[in-house]
């Protein structure tokens, strides 16, 4: 297991990376009407947006945390657990947020937690964002009946993959087939760990609470979006807020 002070040094190295592509960006756009935009904006919503900002991340993390318990990771501190989770924010902008599977990895060095068991707290947490989402969206599909096809795609895989990984049968088959390939009968084992722990995060009692957790925090998001718009002089019509 590697110390915290190297994985430390990894993170830096990748919050200063984040930081220097932020640069580009600005510098790359249109600077001088982002500063204008800047000047003329009301600062006094500021305190109420990182407010809601923070209320969205610390409900994000106490389902972080509590996943941990699920998957027999309890052992785990919270000072490493909240470190941890931090840290996978620098992996944000990978395409689907795939890089948040540093997470893992770093279970695994600092206390031990095997990725194959840990990975799958990462997919949970996509797809109970994802239902979350779904689930605020909703109330501007029956207002504007806009995306509703979207939405409907998008339901019915994240709840397709649930469906399956609850029916133990159904994907133990699938597992059993899959091992008859040579190259994926190499990693039996992991997929089994893996699956064990998809099972266990995705139960009824473990999704209701994370998603009850994703529609809470994420509005908190979106308000707070409200609120930027707000302060950028864009009109408080409620379809800014929907």
């Amino acid at each position: 297991m590697i110390a915290w002070s190297d994985l430390k040094n990894k993170l830096i190295v990748s919050v200063v990376f984040g930081m220097a592509i932020v640069a580009v960006l600005a510098l790359s756009a249109d600077l001088p009407r982002t500063l204008e935009a800047l000047q003329r904006f009301t600062w006094r919503y500021l305190p109420l947006i990182v407010s809601l900002t923070m209320v969205n991340y610390v409900l994000r993390f106490v389902k972080w945390h509590y996943y941990l318990g699920q998957i027999g990771a309890g052992h785990v501190s919270l000072g490493d657990s909240l470190k941890i989770f931090v840290a996978g924010f620098t992996m944000v902008m990978t395409p689907g947020k795939v890089g948040e599977l540093y997470k893992a990895w770093a279970l695994r060095e600092t206390n031990g937690v095997a990725i194959s068991r840990a990975a799958p707290i990462v997919l949970a947490e996509r797809i109970t964002d994802g239902l979350a989402m779904v689930i605020l969206a909703s109330a501007g599909l029956i207002l504007y009946r806009f995306g509703a096809a979207i939405l409907a795609v998008v339901l019915l895989t994240m709840g397709g993959f649930v469906v399956i990984v609850q029916i133990r049968p159904l994907a133990l088959w699938i597992l059993r087939q899959g091992e008859r390939i040579p190259v994926v009968s190499r990693f039996a084992h992991s997929l089994r760990e893996f699956y064990e722990s998809a099972y266990r995060l995705l139960s009824i009692k473990n999704l209701l609470f994370a998603v009850g957790l994703g529609v809470i925090s994420w509005a908190a998001e979106g308000v707070a979006l409200f609120l930027v718009l707000l302060g950028l002089g864009f009109g408080a019509a409620p379809a800014l807020l929907i």
